[in-house]
């Protein structure tokens, strides 16, 4: 496997691209996800484990939009509830199943590639 970046090149990345701000935070989480939702053939039982910083919440937001197109996913969060803002956002939107938020499919639909793998 190839690295493309360490791990502090990437933080630093994102702290760059989020500039502090909790919205650009939680809308760069959903377009990631909606990266991996466009990028994959989901099928059979489907289960994304949670962590509370930042990966964390791009797996809620995950969950979310496999719920909003009616794939149903189960969360495993082994280390409890989220820590950070931005995470726990998607958190309580997926665990009050409150599904309208800002950020829905419609409103992102052109923002990642529909490549299936």
């Amino acid at each position: 496997m190839t690295q493309l970046l360490t791990a502090k090149q990437m933080r630093d990345s994102d702290a760059r691209a989020i500039g502090g701000n909790e919205e650009k935070s939680r809308e760069l989480m959903y377009l990631a996800s909606l990266g991996v939702y466009n990028n994959v053939k989901w099928h059979g039982k489907i289960a994304v484990v949670v962590g509370k910083g930042n990966n964390g919440g791009d797996g809620y937001s995950l969950a979310l939009i496999l719920k909003e197109n009616n794939l149903d996913c189960d969360i495993i969060a082994p280390l409890g509830e989220p820590k950070k803002d931005s995470t726990a956002y998607y958190y309580f939107i997926i665990t009050r199943n409150e599904f309208q938020h800002k950020y829905n499919r419609s409103r992102m639909k052109d923002a990642a590639p529909k490549q299936i793998i």
